[in-house]
């Protein structure tokens, strides 16, 4: 939603990267991977993983929602086996 000042400038980041292939556009973020401060995964979310590769994120998601959630992941291809988490 770009309503703060660091989503904003990681998205003029991306944009001159993509537009340059200029390496020195990308920045780090200082929150880690699906943790934002502003829009993070709450208690009764429904969370969708497309993608979900082994389930790794899933299980990260069941951690740190202690298991109040309903997570669905869904992986395309047929070479890797996914648990299903409830």
């Amino acid at each position: 939603m770009l309503e703060d000042s660091e989503s904003r400038e990681i998205l003029d980041s991306i944009t001159l990267y993509q537009l340059t292939r200029d390496t020195k556009y990308l920045h780090a973020t200082t929150y880690d991977q699906y943790f934002h401060l502003v829009v993070m995964p709450s208690q009764d979310d429904v969370i969708i993983d497309g993608g979900a590769y082994i389930g790794d994120t899933a299980e990260i998601f069941a951690s740190f929602l202690l298991n109040k959630r309903s997570i669905h992941s869904f992986e395309p291809s047929s070479a890797f086996i996914v648990r299903a988490f409830s």
